[in-house]
């Protein structure tokens, strides 16, 4: 087992699961440092916290192919920035602040012996690899299959399912009417909702198994962090190890309000504040009767695993 000198902490799940919330109140604790996104093919500037070159969206990092990016995620949770691999990005002034900015605190978090904090939903697939490589403590975000669907139709967000169809280990893996599914996908364009639908799928029939096989990870639903932030954070820090103050609690409940907007703003990539209570059903306005019955019909096999009659 090869594991850094501190413990990190991932923070995972499908994508728009909650993960950034999640981690950005995570990372109230002056005991981390957050990294945003290591695994994100556009990472432009984020080479200098990850210098790893990943090819698709959900990459698989397991043990046939850890020599490509082992190295890179070492320097990583150990906070050494690299340069090199950003310096041919920057254009600009501000590129040029904002690269010795992260630089800054990488050196600070080093000093400080401070845990990093990966928040990136596309290392679901590669939190078992993580996990033994560098001991990470993993949470990992589930949430109802209409609410990401919604949220995929609001942001029109088509997924390229060949990035699946050219990872075989990962698509081995796979129950086979799911490998079917993406032969299928990748070959003929299906509609944002069935995409979407699949796309829950995968994912979450991935966390199934991670449930089966990892009990000592956390599995926190999305709708559970909404309704009640301050007490299910609360129980994330503890397991964490880490400290709990009034501020972090104060400052959670503060981007959770029932006085912050219903949802972002659809054009909006930034973590805002929100109306979390309210924020979980925002599904029922957004998708039609029809489409809500087409996800649950698309989903019923893996979803009754998490969501029961009472969800939908």
């Amino acid at each position: 087992m090869k594991n850094s000198s501190v413990k990190p902490i991932l923070v995972t799940g499908s994508h728009r699961s909650g993960t950034t919330w999640t981690g950005k109140m995570i990372a109230n604790s002056k005991q981390v440092h957050y990294i945003h996104e290591p695994f994100n093919i556009d990472k432009t500037l984020g080479f200098g916290c990850c210098r790893a070159n990943f090819p698709y969206w959900y990459t698989h990092v397991h043990s046939e192919n850890e020599d490509l990016y082992y190295a890179a995620l070492k320097d990583t949770v150990n906070f050494r920035y690299s340069f090199l691999s950003v310096v041919k990005q920057l254009q600009s002034p501000p590129q040029i602040k904002t690269v010795l900015k992260d630089y800054i605190q990488f050196e600070k978090s080093k000093a400080l012996r401070l845990r990093p904090l990966l928040k990136d939903p596309l290392a679901l697939f590669s939190a078992e690899w993580l996990s033994s490589s560098f001991n990470t403590d993993v949470l990992i975000l589930i949430r109802h299959p209409a609410a990401f669907v919604s949220s995929i139709k609001r942001k029109q967000w088509a997924f390229p399912f060949e990035h699946f169809l050219r990872q075989k280990t990962l698509l081995e893996k796979l129950p086979e009417h799911l490998q079917s599914d993406v032969r299928a996908y990748a070959q003929t364009p299906h509609d944002i909702i069935l995409q979407a639908s699949l796309l829950w799928n995968i994912c979450h029939s991935k966390i199934s198994d991670y449930v089966i096989h990892h009990p000592d990870w956390m599995f926190v639903k999305h709708e559970a962090l909404s309704l009640e932030p301050a007490k299910e954070f609360q129980r994330i820090f503890l397991k964490l190890n880490l400290k709990f103050t009034p501020q972090i609690k104060s400052e959670i409940l503060n981007y959770s309000s029932p006085d912050n907007l219903e949802e972002a703003p659809n054009q909006s990539f930034d973590y805002i504040k929100l109306d979390s209570r309210r924020n979980i059903k925002n599904w029922k306005q957004r998708l039609t009767q029809n489409e809500i019955f087409t996800v649950r019909s698309q989903v019923e096999s893996i979803s009754h695993e998490f969501y029961g009659d009472e969800d939908w």
